[in-house]
């Protein structure tokens, strides 16, 4: 579902809003996590030789951009192309009318997800992408990548809009799956929080839901955005 960012990106731009919300604040909240709780981690980041301030800052956010990266990577496989895909379907399948209420089971949980476009403005949108594209399309995946190309490409505007919702919900997506693996915490070796475990797991996997449910409402408005702003930039040429 979410796009090659960077390669929609001008070429000369190598560090962006994306970098700063779905890497580094996500990985810094998950470092940060583990040197309060656990007493290990903390002895061997205090065994470390004494760095200038700036080389401390450096390598600080150094090591939390790559755990950021493994976190998105984490969240990517398992919270949307293994667990929303598969429970609760994309958001432009049921904007477009083409999810199956019988296939996915969870999606009443999520109530702003059922919601869809009115008929007219489902056919008028597939009838717009097939003059332009020259097939009939079944897919949503299909669907959206091929309206982010052509947003991005002939309307900005839209382009812009929809990209700082993607910013939006990769930190929310990113920061839901830190705080679920944050619920680990407490069983792994170490533990010396003030907390104790049972009220962290709670809390935790509380904000981790939240979290989630954040991202499906910022994803949808993200979808939307590209969706309309499809029709928008087709007719401008018309």
């Amino acid at each position: 579902m979410e796009p090659k960012l960077k390669d929609s990106i001008a070429s000369n731009v190598t560090f962006w809003a994306y970098d700063i919300f779905g890497y580094l604040l996500p990985g810094l909240l998950i470092l940060a996590a583990a040197w309060l709780t656990n007493c290990r981690l903390r002895n061997i980041v205090t065994e470390f030789p004494n760095m200038e301030y700036l080389a401390s800052l450096a390598v600080l956010a150094s090591v939390a951009y790559l755990t950021g990266h493994i976190v998105a990577a984490l969240s990517s496989v398992v919270l949307e192309r293994s667990f929303l895909k598969h429970a609760i379907g994309y958001p432009s399948q049921w904007l477009l009318s083409l999810a199956d209420e019988k296939d996915y089971k969870l999606f009443k949980l999520f109530g702003h997800y059922k919601s869809a476009y009115s008929a007219e403005f489902r056919d008028h949108f597939l009838k717009l992408f097939e003059q332009t594209f020259g097939f009939k399309p079944t897919d949503s995946q299909d669907i959206f990548m091929l309206c982010w190309s052509y947003v991005s490409i002939s309307h900005p505007n839209a382009y812009k809009r929809a990209t700082h919702f993607l910013e939006l919900y990769g930190f929310s997506r990113n920061v839901s799956m830190v705080f679920l693996l944050l619920c680990l915490l407490p069983f792994l070796p170490g533990w010396n929080s003030f907390f104790a475990t049972m009220p962290w797991f709670i809390f935790c996997l509380l904000s981790g839901l939240l979290m989630f449910k954040n991202y499906t409402k910022l994803l949808r408005r993200c979808d939307d955005e590209v969706i309309r702003g499809f029709v928008v930039a087709t007719k401008a040429k018309q």
